[in-house]
């Protein structure tokens, strides 16, 4: 598969889909990537491996509004119900726009706010797509999903396939896609991602006056 100068492997071939529509002028360097998509997609997880790989720091969006509210996610949505905590979550993805050489671990819902893409389209956005059944494995004993209460197995199955058909048309809009699959360990996924990103974003010139900057700034 070729991305404007770029081929990647073929195994990494197996894991992209790319949106030309966006992609077409997102060629040179960058410093922030997005990353988006379901809750138990593996985002946190992928998101702190691929920043440690691009020697990048690492920002999880749902960790930085427990710290400023002083409460779970779950506590949130039962003290002040799911409105108020989209307003803090666009408020401090907000407050995001000027860290560089950030990994950003979104919300699951995060995307699914259109007052978010002003601000994700500025920048790299990578969809981890994952099917419902895998997400559901994943999901099915964590009792620490608001979306999800507590409800029994069967119907929170449907309940995650059904919030996925409603947020799909929104992760989709993703520059690039990437299938995490249960196959395929968080730390290989993020190796994969990495080496994209480092090939299609940081040509050696690019990556080199990165390096510069960054041990300048050190």
């Amino acid at each position: 598969m070729k991305f404007g100068d770029v081929f990647l492997t073929s195994k990494a071939e197996n894991f992209f889909e790319t949106n030309y529509f966006r992609t077409f002028g997102l060629t040179g360097t960058i410093n922030k990537i997005f990353l988006l998509g379901f809750m138990g997609c593996g985002k946190s997880t992928i998101g702190r491996l691929l920043a440690t790989q691009l020697k990048w720091n690492f920002i999880d969006l749902d960790e930085q509004i427990v710290a400023q509210q002083q409460m779970s996610i779950e506590q949130i949505f039962v003290t002040h119900g799911e409105p108020y905590f989209r307003n803090v979550e666009l408020a401090l993805l907000e407050q995001m726009c000027g860290f560089d050489n950030v990994v950003i671990a979104l919300g699951g819902g995060t995307a699914a706010q259109e007052a978010a893409w002003a601000i994700l389209k500025q920048d790299v956005t990578i969809y981890l797509r994952c099917h419902p059944d895998e997400l559901f494995r994943r999901l099915k004993d964590d009792p620490h999903r608001p979306m999800l209460g507590h409800m029994p197995a069967p119907e929170r199955l449907q309940v995650i396939k059904n919030l996925l058909a409603l947020r799909e048309p929104f992760y989709s809009r993703a520059d690039f896609t990437v299938d995490s699959y249960a196959e395929h360990p968080p730390a290989e996924t993020a190796a994969i991602v990495a080496q994209f990103v480092r090939e299609f974003f940081f040509p050696p010139k690019a990556a080199e006056a990165t390096e510069s900057r960054r041990r300048k700034f050190a």
